[in-house]
């Protein structure tokens, strides 16, 4: 779950850019990747289905006790891979969104490097 929490962290870093903060309770989470999902759009898409896929994972094993599947930690990994590619920035806004994907990347080698 190191993974969830660095890409959870990462859209909280888009929202912060943006000037926004999802506050902490009960729904924190999906708020966080459902404003992060409207803040970085259609491009990716993906990303958010597979990241908000793996928070309901997530709520799952912290609080059912339920096993996460390969499958399920492959398609995060994917989706995180597919982040570490962002696209050259146009505007500002994409200028701003390449250096949070960069920090997502980042956090995701050196979750890879923890035991």
């Amino acid at each position: 779950m190191l993974c969830y929490d660095a890409t959870r962290n990462a859209l909280a870093a888009v929202l912060s850019a943006l000037g926004k903060r999802v506050g902490e309770g009960r729904g924190a989470h999906a708020l966080t990747i459902r404003e992060a999902g409207k803040a970085l759009g259609p491009a990716h898409r993906r990303a958010i289905i597979a990241i908000e896929a793996a928070r309901v994972a997530r709520n799952r094993t912290e609080y059912d006790a339920q096993p996460v599947t390969q499958a399920q930690l492959e398609s995060l990994k994917d989706a995180m891979g597919k982040a570490r590619q962002p696209p050259v920035p146009s505007s500002p806004r994409d200028a701003r969104e390449a250096i949070v994907l960069k920090g997502l990347s980042e956090a995701r080698d050196q979750s890879a490097l923890r035991p």
